[in-house]
Formats: C-alpha cells, structure tokens, sequence
C-alpha cells in the first residue's frame, strides 16, 4: 500500500492493534512485519509489474513526493495467509501480482498482494525503516506548523 494510505487508515490501526493485543495474550511469536519503504520493491521485475497495475496508475501520486522519483510504499508481510486474506478482505480490493493483467474495471485498488521471493539473496524483511513520506508529517503536525509561522 501507500504509506499516506497505510498510517493514515483507520482500519489498518485497529487490526495491527487487535492482532498484537491477540499475539501478547496467546503469548505466540510475531508472524508478521510492517515493512517502511521495503527493499524486495525494488527489485526489476517486481518494479515493473507494480508499474503497471491499477494501484499504482491511481496511487502513483501519493506515493510520490512532488516530482521525486522516491516512491513510499509500506508492505505488511505475514507467514500467516489467513490472516493477509483476513486484512485483503477488511480494507478493501488488492490486487494481486500474478493477475495483474486482467481486463481494466472501474475499481478502487487498495494495494497489491502477492507472493514475493527476491531474485538475490537479501532478506525479503530489509526495508528503510526511517524513510517516511514527508506528507505524514506535515499532516500530523500541521496544526503546530500553523501557530510557528503567525506572528
């Protein structure tokens, strides 16, 4: 998904909330990873077919910082598919990557959703953990930011 999507959702806060509260009292091992600008989408294959889903061609602009070519997705990764299908189906539509090519509808696309192994070695679990989309912040304190330019 987006970031700006992502964290700013509701939805999404209240199932890793509920999921973790779960996970804490079951006293059951961490399945899943909130990834920050995950490195396995920079792989070329994968790059190129995210390019051309319905997701990016209606998110492509809140995944972008002005005209930087930096894009800010967040994946959400589980060893559980139960619970990725459980998410897909409490937020909304995604799409998945094997099926990309599918006949164009009129549809709102959430996100994507595949199964994803990296071409190299790396950890499909590496990300940028400190790379935020500056919007996220802007949004947050925004209000701050209002009092600090009146004079």
């Amino acid at each position: 998904m987006s970031q700006t999507d992502f964290l700013q959702n509701q939805v999404m806060e209240e199932i890793l909330r509920e999921r973790a509260t779960f996970y804490s009292f079951q006293k059951k091992k961490k399945d899943f990873w909130i990834l920050m600008k995950p490195n396995f989408v920079k792989e070329l294959e994968l790059e190129e077919k995210i390019t051309q889903t319905k997701f990016y061609e209606q998110q492509k602009f809140s995944l972008k910082q002005d005209s930087s070519k930096e894009l800010f997705y967040v994946a959400l990764v589980s060893l559980n598919k139960e619970f990725i299908k459980w998410v897909e189906l409490r937020v909304g539509y995604f799409e998945c990557l094997s099926s990309f090519a599918e006949e164009r509808k009129d549809y709102k696309s959430n996100g994507i959703l595949g199964n994803f192994t990296p071409a190299n070695l790396t950890s499909p679990l590496s990300s940028s953990p400190y790379y935020v989309h500056p919007d996220l912040f802007i949004n947050k304190y925004k209000k701050f930011l209002s009092y600090s330019t009146q004079v």
